[in-house]
């Protein structure tokens, strides 16, 4: 078995993106896991272990509202089975992102959170069970690195895609702003093509190792009479 998390660790591009490091953790897994069905799909006919064999990503979310009294919430409906992983975040409504709060306890068996304090008055609550998913095959590091480098793909085409802030200074009126937007496209669609390159390269070695190592078996037992 491989967790796909061991996957999302040799991501570098996703991990380290400042604007996903504000997403509630399930948040990002689910992102994760969008951008792993694509890397699946494109590795799929070349890959040597069976990636259809899988437990995907599943999430149930929770909205509550602090009262400055109650400390006890159920989660309801329950779970379902495998979302095993509790996310807790509050926010007030003029805040952007939830924070994440430590200050809880979660029972797995009746499903109710009780928190340390009550959450103050006007105080939003949000809760995520999830699982992250796993494959049933175990893989191989040449195997999680050409997956984790696909993920790249549609993450970097989704990007530059819904970049609002450079649709605002690619239609600005400033020729200098619209210059340096126009390279940061560029740039973006260069960045774009390489990946898809590094990615086909890692597969075409992959491929031609795993080949070459059959022929070698292949040798052996008919030199050897084995």
């Amino acid at each position: 078995m491989t967790t796909f998390e061991e996957i999302y660790c040799l991501n570098e591009v996703i991990r380290k993106d400042p604007k996903l490091a504000k997403l509630p953790l399930y948040q990002f897994y689910s992102l994760c896991y969008r951008q792993l069905q694509y890397a699946i799909g494109a590795f799929l006919y070349d890959c040597h272990k069976d990636l259809t064999k899988i437990k995907g990503y599943s999430e149930s979310e929770y909205f509550f509202d602090g009262d400055g009294v109650e400390t006890q919430f159920q989660l309801d409906p329950i779970p379902q089975d495998g979302q095993t992983n509790i996310w807790v975040g509050t926010k007030r409504d003029d805040d952007d992102y939830y924070v994440e709060l430590f200050g809880y306890q979660y029972d797995p068996l009746t499903h109710i959170i009780t928190f340390d304090q009550a959450p103050q008055v006007g105080l939003s609550i949000l809760v995520g069970a999830y699982e992250i998913g796993y494959f049933e095959e175990t893989l191989d590091i040449d195997e999680k690195i050409i997956l984790a480098e696909g993920m790249n793909i549609p993450f970097l085409e989704a990007y530059a895609a819904n970049d609002r802030s450079l649709n605002q200074i690619v239609y600005s009126n400033s020729y200098k702003v619209h210059s340096q937007a126009e390279q940061i496209k560029q740039l973006s669609n260069l960045s774009i093509t390489q990946w898809r390159d590094r990615v086909h390269d890692l597969i075409v070695k992959y491929s031609y190792r795993k080949s070459k190592d059959k022929l070698k078996r292949l040798a052996g037992r008919r030199m050897y009479g084995r």
